[in-house]
């Protein structure tokens, strides 16, 4: 049978259509910066900002230097080394919506996890898909058979994006890509897998592209593990310059120019290097528009970007420094403030703490409790043939003493050890005030023996903040993580970051004056004690090229170290609020204790602050309201 005749028309049709194929692929990439294209099209999506609607670089204009650096064909890679609060995170939203509409490649955005990466897609990217008129419709409807859409790839017109977890090996050896966007890299895992260095693995899918782009975004972290550090080091290293409105003077914004009267953070203004004024805060609007990015090492091929917190349009200087004042006899805390405000590595005094002369810093209590607990914890871990529990006292800034340390004997697989266990955890514990404390919450390990029997333990006394954890030893994962409920019994299980935790608590132990952050021991512990305590030190060991800083053993026992991580967890557990107002929780206790009956006849009220929660959802708080319950009327009135 014959083919049907095509005429003539259908024909110069198709060859135009051909052309203008043609001719799209090889147009040389459009002159349009992604700086001009987010002022023209991008739409701040209202769940996704603060301040939602039309884009404006002029808001944070030091952003228009690190957008165009991908505009720039004799740029390859580009670094961004940044604290918080500086608009940072709409960098690569603006870059994806640029290639999508403009110069359409293959992309792949890798996140540390892939939790966060579909968190981004769905928050972040999918909003400005939608919102934004430039963009409507280039990404392919996932209602629509094979689409192509998903929430971790997506497909349109001339190219496709890609979203990963920098812990997932499959998801970063999978297709060439020509443009690769690394969000927070120094919170990836050492390793994707067992495959290597996730950065590594990501930029080796560009090699057959002449035009890639490569882009590393993050907040630092610790000094020689700092990836984002170290690419900004190999980077032409540009810092902001603004001119000062008094003299002209360009210079960066730097932390030690930036001064106040003492304790009157409120007073802060910028000393200029030059004429030595003090510049006001309200004058950071101009300086930062008129502002131009310098780089102390030109002709390098990266272009890496560093700015820190005093350049954020969404942070006066008066705060920032109230922040510090506040943060600073804390190291940890001031670690965060270092990372996110200045945005450079923090810097490890060394982790090693001296057993004896912890020791020696054992002290007679005057009460079981001491006056300066306001909130009580406790940690549970499981061997093989006891319980061990420690409970710990904190106070103003995290100022903590140890109450008890005690082992439960008996095969955790019986009940009578568990039930030993509810007497010490439902106890009151005696203030020097004269009130008495309850525990407030408690962390148990359920990562070791006995797992099943912590579940039914746990299970029915989450109400009263009594949780199930599961220690996970990697660097950088939060101290306390979203729980699971992924077992047979249906259990809250808190993940804990252990690394974390252990770097927190060896920082405090540091501390020699009481005060912020000190830790306190009663002289009842023994040398024990302080050995497990002390059991372990941080070591850095390279796992395909990359220092790993990971904690060993350096004897056989180290359960204290274990509870202490545990309290901590605990303490984390109440939420900021409670944190915030630890020392509120301390007056809290002494007045109860000076208001309590003084006959013998009458005991102290039992007293247990709660963390602030809507009563209708906090059983604990129900369970002190009930009509003669000793203590309710004390937390109905400061609740009040």
């Amino acid at each position: 049978m014959p083919e049907p005749k095509t005429s003539a028309a259908a024909k110069a049709t198709l060859a135009r259509a051909e052309v203008r194929l043609l001719k799209q692929l090889l147009a040389p990439p459009p002159d349009i910066t992604v700086t001009q294209w987010a002022d023209a099209h991008r739409v701040l999506s209202r769940e996704a900002s603060a301040e939602p609607g039309q884009w404006r670089t002029d808001r944070a204009p030091y952003l228009r230097g690190i957008m165009d650096a991908f505009s720039d064909p004799l740029i390859e890679r580009i670094v961004f080394m940044k604290p918080s609060q500086v608009g940072a995170t709409e960098i690569i939203n603006n870059i994806v919506g640029y290639f999508v509409d403009q110069d359409p490649a293959p992309l792949l955005v890798l996140q540390p996890t892939l939790d966060m990466a579909r968190a981004w897609s769905t928050d972040r990217l999918a909003p400005m898909l939608r919102d934004s008129p430039r963009l409507l419709g280039r990404v392919k409807d996932p209602r629509t058979r094979d689409s192509g859409n998903t929430i971790l790839h997506k497909l349109f017109d001339g190219g496709h994006l890609t979203i990963v977890g920098a812990n997932s090996a499959a998801g970063l050896a999978m297709r060439p890509i020509r443009v690769v966007l690394c969000d927070e890299v120094d919170r990836y895992p050492p390793s994707a897998g067992t495959e290597g260095d996730p950065v590594t693995l990501a930029f080796r899918r560009t090699a057959t592209f002449w035009n890639r782009k490569l882009f590393l975004g993050s907040t630092p972290t610790v000094k020689g593990f700092s990836r984002i550090e170290q690419a900004y080091l190999e980077s032409d290293q540009r810092t902001y310059h603004v001119p000062c409105p008094h003299c002209g003077l360009a210079q960066p914004l730097v932390w030690s120019q930036l001064k106040w009267e003492t304790d009157r953070p409120e007073t802060a203004a910028y000393l200029c290097l030059g004429c030595g004024v003090l510049v006001e805060d309200a004058a950071k609007t101009d300086m930062l528009e008129r502002g131009v990015w310098v780089a102390a090492e030109p002709g390098r091929t990266s272009a890496g970007f560093h700015l820190n917190g005093l350049y954020s349009p969404w942070a006066r200087w008066a705060e920032l420094a109230r922040e510090f004042l506040e943060v600073r006899p804390i190291p940890e805390r001031l670690r965060v403030f270092v990372n996110t405000v200045f945005a450079e590595t923090w810097t490890e005094a060394g982790d090693e703490v001296p057993m004896d002369a912890l020791a020696l810093r054992r002290e007679r209590y005057a009460a079981e409790v001491p006056r300066d607990v306001g909130v009580l914890t406790a940690a549970v871990d499981v061997q093989g043939d006891r319980l061990e529990l420690e409970v710990i006292g904190w106070g103003k800034s995290e100022e903590s003493w140890r109450i008890s340390w005690e082992q439960l004997p008996g095969d955790p697989g019986r009940e009578e050890v568990w039930q030993a266990l509810e007497g010490r955890l439902t106890r009151a514990y005696r203030h020097e005030g004269g009130a008495y404390l309850h525990i407030a919450a408690c962390c148990i390990d359920s990562g070791g023996h006995h797992t099943e029997q912590v579940y039914r333990f746990v299970r029915p006394r989450q109400g009263r903040r009594v949780y199930a954890t599961k220690g996970l030893a990697q660097p950088g994962r939060p101290l306390l993580g979203r729980p699971s409920r992924a077992n047979k019994l249906g259990v809250r299980l808190f993940p804990v970051g252990t690394d974390t935790a252990k770097d927190l608590l060896f920082a405090r132990l540091k501390i020699t004056q009481p005060g912020p952050g000190y830790c306190h021991f009663p002289d009842v512990f023994d040398h024990e004690f302080f050995a497990q305590l002390t059991s372990e030190k941080a070591v850095t060991r390279y796992y395909k090229g990359r220092p790993i800083r990971s904690y060993v053993k350096q004897r056989p026992r180290n359960e204290v170290l274990d509870l202490e991580v545990l309290n901590l967890v605990a303490l984390a557990s109440l939420g900021s609020a409670t944190l915030r107002d630890l020392g509120v929780y301390v007056e809290r206790a002494q007045a109860a204790g000076a208001a309590a009956p003084q006959s013998g006849d009458a005991p102290p009220v039992p007293t247990m602050p709660v963390p602030p929660a809507p009563a209708r959802q906090d059983p604990m708080l129900q369970q002190l309201r009930r009509p003669g319950r000793a203590g309710g009327g004390w937390v109905n009135s400061w609740r009040s």
